[in-house]
């Protein structure tokens, strides 16, 4: 499942207001292309997940697309260019990484460094 935060909701509430998209029932899909996210306008399709604010349809998300995303969190950051719609995963938990013995900075193998295995 996707998480879209109440600001993202707002900003794409903004992007329909901008793009003058009057049907409370078009709303801005998010696809795929090579990699690359993008929004357009569409009218929701069977399997969409549909995000509603105020009555209008903000986002639209193709059911494979959203398997895909699950985990993820939908935002918007204002930056020097604007307000951005942006798309962050969920923060691994913190993973102890040093696999020596705590008690010992030393290797003296040669194939550590730092405690940190080497790439072979």
């Amino acid at each position: 499942m996707v998480t879209i935060t109440a600001r993202a909701k707002d900003t794409l509430l903004q992007l329909r207001a901008q793009a003058n998209m009057d049907d409370p029932e078009l709303g801005l899909r998010l696809e795929a292309d090579n990699s690359i996210l993008g929004l357009f306008p569409d009218w929701q399709k069977p399997g969409d997940q549909v995000v509603e604010v105020a009555g209008a349809t903000v986002l639209l998300i193709a059911d494979d697309l959203a398997d895909a995303l699950t985990g993820v969190t939908i935002d918007s950051q204002t930056t020097a260019d604007g307000t951005q719609i942006v798309i962050a995963t969920a923060e691994l938990p913190n993973v102890e990484t040093d696999l020596d013995d705590p008690d010992s900075d030393d290797d003296d193998d040669g194939d550590e460094k730092d405690g940190n295995p080497a790439l072979v």
